[in-house]
């Protein structure tokens, strides 16, 4: 009897091979002089590093993500069962333990983070090429140019937000003419649109300073001074707020408020694209699979919608727990986009009759 294949498929290296397409109709083009005020929108991914475990955000069990931080063990995040009990982010794992005893502990896996972020900064090159990850778990986007393109900011807001539920992804969303102050508004819950700079510093005033990502050694030191909102460090004098705190601190708010320039270093989609994708349990059942690859599939158009390119040939792969890995090769005659993939689900009709003549 032959063993099951184990259930991880992936689109090898090279399996989508991104060709340019023209400008899509109705692009808005380059300004050839002047740059326009920048509008920045942050995803900011407070469930993250549970929406990253893709095998347990389904779960049926209080599940929480923990990570050691010195010598303690803290919870990171939870599921809506483990918050209903009473367990929430920064609880010692031994007293959410003794809260709920059979709550479900999975340490936080930051690769799986980052390749989740990488995935979402793929599908979010659809509203602009101006897409930046930031290291605290969010996104941003620069959309100014993109308003018209979308019918305004609000209905952007309100795309953007449909299929990150689509995608299985909750997010807090924070619009500011910098990206730092959407970032800080964001990790806040600040929901409502910032479009000024005298607007910004208003709400950046009563922004508390445990929302700026900031150390906790620098939080005690502002506490003990009697600093709470961004304002209270605003009021203080510029000389002697560096000298306390550094003058990194102080750099980072010169930026928020778009005193300071902020550089960002987008993120550049890879010409070739590759994802694997890891099932709970191993299968040789070929609708299980199938279902499997077109969720790579689905990551395959956000690429190529990314970069507004076609793909000409798609490697396939099943790995074997005691053998070479299969590979099914789907080529094309001629390059499709991502609207052809997508409108005639090509690749995965393609796909499916491979997997139909294939004995596992």
């Amino acid at each position: 009897m032959a063993r099951s294949p184990k259930a991880h498929a992936r689109i090898r290296p090279g399996a989508g091979a991104l060709l340019p397409l023209a400008a899509l109709p109705g692009q808005p083009a380059k300004q050839a002089t002047g740059h326009p005020a920048r509008l920045w929108l942050c995803l900011y991914l407070p469930q993250l590093p549970l929406e990253a475990q893709a095998s347990r955000t389904g779960s049926t069990e209080p599940l929480a993500i923990c990570a050691e931080e010195g010598r303690r063990t803290l919870i990171i995040t939870v599921n809506a069962l483990a918050s209903a009990r009473g367990v929430g982010p920064g609880m010692p794992v031994n007293s959410a333990l003794a809260l709920v005893p059979e709550l479900v502990l999975e340490t936080r896996n930051p690769a799986l983070e980052a390749a989740a972020l990488s995935r979402l900064a793929r599908w979010a090159g659809r509203f602009t090429p101006a897409v930046t990850i930031s290291p605290d778990g969010a996104l941003l986007l620069e959309v100014q140019g993109s308003l018209r393109l979308f019918n305004g900011l609000e209905a952007l807001r309100a795309t953007v937000t449909r299929e990150l539920q689509t995608l299985g992804h909750e997010a807090c969303m924070a619009c500011a003419p910098t990206a730092r102050a959407a970032l800080w508004l964001a990790r806040a819950g600040v929901g409502a649109a910032v479009l000024t700079r005298v607007e910004l510093r208003q709400v950046l005033a009563n922004l508390p300073v445990s929302h700026l990502g900031w150390p906790a050694r620098t939080l005690r030191t502002l506490l003990q001074m009697g600093l709470v909102t961004v304002g209270d460090c605003l009021r203080l004098p510029r000389e002697g707020f560096a000298r306390r705190l550094g003058p990194a601190r102080l750099r980072e708010l010169d930026q928020a408020l778009g005193r300071s320039p902020e550089a960002q270093q987008p993120h550049v989609p890879p010409a070739r694209f590759m994802a694997r994708l890891e099932l709970p349990a191993e299968t040789a059942d070929a609708a299980l699979l199938l279902a499997g690859f077109q969720q790579l599939l689905r990551d395959l158009q956000q690429a190529l919608e990314s970069r507004q390119a076609s793909v000409r040939r798609v490697w396939c792969c099943l790995a074997h727990p005691d053998g070479p890995e299969t590979r099914l090769c789907l080529a094309l005659r001629q390059p499709a986009g991502p609207r052809a993939c997508h409108r005639a689900g090509h690749l995965a009709g393609l796909l499916r009759l491979r997997l139909e003549t294939l004995v596992l």
